[in-house]
This record gives C-alpha cells, structure tokens and sequence, in this order.
C-alpha cells in the first residue's frame, strides 16, 4: 500500500513540476531568466540615458534660441485671460539662472527652484521605476508630496495674480551692499 501510494504521489508530483516548469518559466532555468531581466534592464537604462542627453540637447538649443532672438514660448494661460499662471517666467528663470544671474531669474518666478526640484524628483522616480518593471508611468512616491506640492502651485497661482502683492518687491538691493 505505502509503495504504491508513494509512486501515486511521486507521479503526480512530476506532472506538477513538469506543467509548473514549462508553464510558468517556458522550459527556461531561473538563472537564464534572470539574465533575461537584467538584459532588458541594461536596454531600458541606455533609453533612459539617451532620452535624458537629447532632452539636455534640446533645452540647450531652446536656451541658445532664446538668447539670440529673444523670443520664448508664449504662456497660452495668460494670452487668454491676461493672469499669470504658476509657470510664467519659467523660460527666462532658466535663462537668467544659466547667466549666473540669480536674483534676476528668481524675480521672474519666485516658485521655479522648487518646481524645478519637484520635476527633478519625480524624473527620478518615473525612470527608477521604468528601469526596474518597463512601465512608463510617474508615480511620485509618498504621494503626500505631489498633493502638497499642487496645493502650493494653485496657492501659488492665486498669489501672482492678486492686485499689489508684489507691488513692494523684495529688496534685492540689500543682497549687493558691501
């Protein structure tokens, strides 16, 4: 009885690992599967490094653009209504600040430096996530700082925009005395 019941389950055991071997792996070890993964990590790095030099390349050929005809791109928000929304200023905040005249880019929008911080992270987080699982989605983790963040942009959107809040601007002269 023991025999034929051991040979009974040693039976089904092998079937099992056999459909579990071709089904869930296709016939191929752990250790080639493996190596498969970091493959296509390996690719999904280079895209992602590729992707990131002709983004640099583009910005630049905007800044060079922008320094020579001194034409940016027009805010759409503010040709429509005439408010400025949270990212007016952005392009020559980004001018000014690769000049080396900071306190000039940072009149042009006082939030750009942690919306700049703000992009950087989350552009770190989307490509460590599509390197590790190929999914091409930004998930900003803890999501806290994201809706921190929006609360601070709209709060930020309504200040710029209400009569004589900057009407008295901060003394930057007080930064050059010597």
């Amino acid at each position: 009885y023991f025999a034929n019941a051991g040979l009974k389950s040693f039976a089904f055991w092998n079937k099992h690992h056999r459909r579990e071997k071709i089904g869930k792996n296709r016939g191929l070890s752990c250790s080639v599967k493996r190596g498969m993964k970091m493959e296509e990590r390996k690719k999904r790095k280079k895209r992602v490094l590729c992707a990131t030099v002709i983004g640099f390349f583009l910005l630049f050929l905007y800044a060079v653009f922008y320094a020579v005809t001194g034409l940016a791109v027009p805010c759409v928000f503010h040709l429509l209504t005439g408010w400025k929304c949270p990212g007016c200023g952005i392009s020559t905040f980004s001018i000014y600040f690769l000049q080396g005249r900071f306190l000039e880019a940072i009149r042009q929008n006082y939030l750009a430096p942690v919306l700049y911080l703000y992009m950087v992270w989350a552009g770190v987080c989307f490509c460590r996530d599509y390197i590790r699982t190929g999914k091409k989605q930004v998930i900003v983790k803890p999501e806290i700082i994201s809706w921190i963040f929006l609360g601070i942009l709209a709060g930020w959107g309504i200040l710029r925009n209400l009569q004589g809040f900057f009407a008295v601007d901060f003394p930057f002269h007080l930064c050059y005395t010597i």
